[in-house]
């Protein structure tokens, strides 16, 4: 029996290792794109002060996200408190990959008496709405640039994302077939993801003021990432620096390093050609957008810390009822 436990309590240090690990491979494959890395010290203050505001926006519509979810599952939480928890999963993802879950889920369960399933079953939906505005944002933009700028479509991209689009759709929408007993791992994923989704409402205006939301956030960092090329004095088309920023967005969900460090970066190098300008700039500009939202997270995440836990009391379990508000 402790050899399960074991392995639970080493599995965050495992996936840092391998994190660590992975984002090396990433810098040695792409050293000869860091040339232009030297243009950090241009960047205008007065466009990185704007930047910082546009993550702390992006921010509020995360967190409007996880406290439209809650309510719908019974457990009200004020705005400024879920933005407070959406930070802190940001400030925790620093560290150790895929770990910042861990906090908001002690913290509801003490202070909401949220329990830990309900919570593991509301992210998925989450990731699968993130997922479908990505494939349908970059799937549209990459079809007017075939017709507007045919430069900047690259057709295995639009195909990335309309697949990606069709998957998540399918998740939403498609009657999942769910194993009645066992199943194995994914009998049990799909058992809670249908779950979750029957007790948000499928179909219904919460699910489409969730998706709003994602969609809102999606646009904001594009806008972010073009705000870095601006301050490097690089001027750069907004669509052309979404399909960029949704690639990246991408590898943040599928990401094994800290905050998906190195992967993102890369992915926007990719879309280099889409953007028009070098690889080297776009890592740049890449690495700028990194260093505003950390300094921000990793500033913010000590007032949050402070103001969610200076209290201890422990609230009773409470077990919403399978409808929820309306």
């Amino acid at each position: 029996m402790s050899e399960p436990g074991a392995r639970r309590r080493g599995g965050p240090w495992l996936r840092l290792a391998l994190g660590l690990a992975t984002l090396g491979v990433v810098l040695w494959l792409g050293r000869r794109h860091l040339g232009e890395v030297w243009r950090l010290r241009e960047a205008a203050l007065p466009l990185l002060a704007a930047m910082l505001v546009v993550y702390l926006a992006t921010r509020y519509l995360n967190s409007e996200v996880v406290r439209v979810a809650l309510l719908r599952l019974g457990h009200p939480i004020g705005r400024f408190e879920a933005y407070l928890l959406t930070l802190l999963v940001t400030y925790t993802n620093l560290l150790v990959p895929r770990a910042g879950l861990g906090t908001p889920a002690v913290y509801l369960k003490r202070r909401h008496g949220v329990r830990f399933a309900d919570f593991t079953a509301l992210l998925m939906p989450m990731v699968v709405l993130q997922t479908l505005g990505i494939g349908l944002l970059g799937t549209a933009v990459q079809l007017v640039m075939a017709r507007w700028s045919p430069d900047g479509f690259r057709l295995e991209v639009c195909l990335a994302f309309a697949g990606l689009a069709a998957a998540s759709a399918a998740a939403v929408w498609v009657p999942l077939p769910i194993p009645r007993r066992r199943g194995g791992r994914l009998g049990e994923f799909l058992r809670i993801l249908d779950a979750a989704w029957r007790r948000l409402g499928r179909g219904g205006r919460t699910v489409g003021l969730l998706f709003a939301l994602q969609v809102g956030a999606l646009l904001l960092r594009g806008w972010r990432l073009q705000l870095a090329f601006l301050s490097l004095g690089e001027e750069v088309g907004f669509w052309r620096v979404l399909v960029a920023s949704l690639l990246g967005d991408v590898m943040m969900i599928l990401a094994i390093t800290p905050s998906g460090l190195g992967l993102r970066e890369a992915a926007i190098a990719y879309g280099a050609g889409i953007l028009g300008t070098s690889p080297g700039l776009a890592v740049t500009a890449a690495i700028v957008d990194r260093i505003v939202w950390t300094l921000a997270v990793v500033a913010v995440a000590q007032v949050a810390i402070w103001r969610l836990f200076r209290r201890t009391e422990v609230q009773p379990d409470r077990r919403p009822s399978s409808a929820g508000p309306r």
